[in-house]
Parts: C-alpha cells; structure tokens; sequence
C-alpha cells in the first residue's frame, strides 16, 4: 500500500469540522491535489438504515454502527491504492468514547476491542486536528441546526465528558490543537500553517 497523507479531523459536535473539511478540501484541490473525504455515519444516517427500529436495543444500534464503519473502512482502502490525499471526519474517537463510557461494550472490553478492530483497523491518520471548542458554545452552535435537537449533541452533560476524553486524548497522541472557536477563516488559516511540506510534494 502507498503511503498517503491522512488527514484526521475531529472534535466536539459542533465544533466546525464539516466546514474546515470543506475549506481543506477546497484548498488542495486548488494547488492541485487529489482528495478523498470521508465522512462520518451520521445518527440521521444510522436511522435511515435502522428504519423502525426505536433504538431501544444499544447492543443492535452497536452492531450496526460497525457495519457501516466496516463499509466506510473498505472504501478509504480503496481511495489508499491512489495518491489521493485522504481527509477523515472523525475515526475511531467516538466509537472509543462511547462505549469506554455507555453501553454493553463498557462492561465488555473483550468484544468492544474485537468490533473496534474490525472497524477501524489498518486506518493510521498521519495528521490529527483537534478542533476545541467549549462545551457551552458547541452545544449552542448545534442548537442552531434543527436536525441535531433530539440527540446528545445538545446534551451539555454528555459534551462536557465528550471535551474531556478530547483533552486527555490530543495530549497522549500529540494531535494538533486548533482553536475552534475563531472565525472560520482564522481556524482554517491556522491548520493550512500546520500542514508539513510533504503535502504539497505529493504527485497528483
């Protein structure tokens, strides 16, 4: 497998990934570069597929989750034969949150690593963006967009534990921290100055 640059960009809910991928995206296209961005399964997404299901059963809601980051795995493979640059919205940071502190799989750690292997394995972003934003002010962003408002993007409680398993995270991996509250062309500024020079060595 060639070695391509895998850019990882993660954070709160809320915290502007969506329009950073785009802006990046933009960006390299611009100088020339092949990109592939791949997006995380969204709860509307997981819904869809569920169909009926009321969501009652975690361990269900679980499996299915998986599958889909299965399916989103093969596909970055795929985009890894060519000397795409490969931009990720989120990897494994939620999956690894969750279920370290929800769910059936934080009682069993044993399948919780299996499903997470099978997931998420042979995908080593060689780029990680950390785009922080408190916890008050991403819960107000994701206020604003209607769709979020019956899931725990709105939850304070949750984004609070969700900030913190970031904080403690972006210090044991050394990820890049970006202030995600600036402007949105301040923050995209700000990772275009971090990126190394062997992005922009890469043949397109």
């Amino acid at each position: 497998m060639k070695k391509n640059t895998i850019i990882l960009i993660t954070g709160l809910h809320g915290c502007g990934k969506t329009t950073q991928i785009r802006l990046i995206k933009r960006y390299l296209k611009s100088i020339g570069k092949r990109v592939y961005v791949s997006k995380t399964d969204s709860g509307i997404s997981l819904k869809k597929l569920i169909g009926k299901h009321d969501g009652s059963d975690d361990f269900f809601i679980t499996l299915v989750f998986t599958a889909l980051s299965y399916r989103r795995k093969v596909k970055i493979l795929e985009a890894l034969k060519t000397d795409k640059i490969i931009i990720l919205d989120r990897w494994d940071d939620i999956f690894d949150f969750y279920h370290s502190n929800f769910g059936l799989l934080s009682k069993n750690t044993k399948l919780k690593k299996t499903l997470k292997n099978l997931a998420f394995n042979k995908i080593e972003p060689t780029l990680v963006f950390y785009l922080k934003v408190k916890p008050k002010i991403a819960v107000k962003r994701c206020l604003k967009r209607k769709t979020f408002l019956n899931s725990n993007r709105i939850n304070l409680l949750y984004q609070n534990k969700l900030f913190k398993y970031y904080e403690n995270r972006s210090k044991v991996n050394n990820w890049i921290i970006i202030n995600g509250e600036k402007k949105e062309k301040n923050v995209f500024s700000d990772i275009i100055k971090k990126f190394p020079l062997s992005i922009y060595s890469i043949k397109s």
